[in-house]
């Protein structure tokens, strides 16, 4: 059976005990005689007891930069390309952008420029091409998470954290 301790109407702990076992086996008497059952197995620190049910603790309310933390999250974690993850953040972008500098002024060897991405998968990008679709579709993820920040940051809605609430990572092929 489980048991909640309760003070002030709050849920201090909660205990799981066996059968035909109670707080008063295990807890001095003054501490025994603030634990109520919890037939619902549904209490947990934090939750308030009104005498005859637990409630959950209300939600913090959603900040902007709750937000804002969420998206720039979404936004180092990037992009797919050939279904690898590939990063998003500004330092992954910036590595791009110079590699695809590299092929712009030709000074990009024939057998290209190999790399490894964060999560260990190994790239060769020989052509100016490879560089500019990941490249762009870097940006765009970008741009596409900042718009539906912006977006969420007017409503504050409690269900930011969702995927149904942000862009699809974008994907690509090479």
């Amino acid at each position: 059976m489980r048991y909640a301790r309760i003070q002030s109407g709050t849920v201090m702990e909660v205990v799981d005990l066996d059968e035909g076992e109670t707080p008063a086996d295990f807890y001095h008497s003054a501490i025994a005689e603030t634990f109520v059952e919890d037939p619902s197995d549904t209490a947990a620190p934090g939750f308030t007891f009104d005498g005859t049910a637990f409630s959950a603790p209300a939600a913090a309310p959603v900040t902007r930069e709750m937000i804002a933390a969420e998206a720039e999250r979404r936004i180092a974690a990037g992009i797919f390309v050939d279904a690898k993850a590939f990063r998003a953040d500004d330092a992954s972008v910036s590595r791009v952008r110079e590699m695809l500098d590299a092929f712009v002024a030709g000074i990009v060897s024939p057998e290209g420029v190999t790399f490894r991405t964060a999560a260990g998968d190994e790239f060769t990008l020989t052509a100016e091409a490879a560089a500019r679709s990941i490249y762009e579709a870097q940006i765009t993820h970008r741009a596409a998470v900042l718009a539906a920040s912006s977006s969420l940051q007017d409503t504050l809605p409690a269900d930011y954290l969702t995927n149904a609430a942000w862009p699809v990572a974008v994907s690509i092929t090479l």
